[in-house]
């Protein structure tokens, strides 16, 4: 849905956990605890979507909980009935900018191994 050409290799289970994340005006990581709670029922502690964020995050594997949720949020917003607030979403801007210490840890890391690539490929040209 929102994906260009050259991205069509990311799984479409990923593919989907992005797109109702843009859909709903939530992260990834508030997407995995509406899941959860969807679900389950009740809500789970940060560490404990942590367990199941990582492998998404780094092995693409999506939980059979957040699928389920993606499914419905797609098939409503497919047939034109989707309201974010039936999936539990108030206030999709404060949820964006919420962050855990395990997120925030991912970007640094993420951020240092990038100026660690262009600063090998800046000593390669001089």
């Amino acid at each position: 849905m929102f994906f260009v050409e050259c991205e069509k290799s990311i799984p479409l289970d990923v593919r989907n956990v992005l797109d109702t994340a843009a859909l709903l005006q939530v992260t990834e990581f508030n997407l995995f605890r509406m899941a959860y709670r969807h679900w389950h029922g009740r809500d789970a502690s940060e560490r404990s979507i942590e367990q199941f964020f990582a492998p998404y995050m780094f092995r693409s594997i999506v939980p059979y909980w957040v699928r389920q949720l993606c499914r419905h949020v797609l098939q409503a917003d497919a047939e034109g009935t989707l309201a974010p607030i039936e999936f539990g979403v108030t206030q999709p801007a404060e949820q964006v900018n919420s962050t855990t210490p395990f997120l925030s840890a991912v970007v640094v890391v993420g951020a240092a191994l990038g100026m660690l690539v262009i600063a090998a490929g800046l000593y390669l040209l001089y």
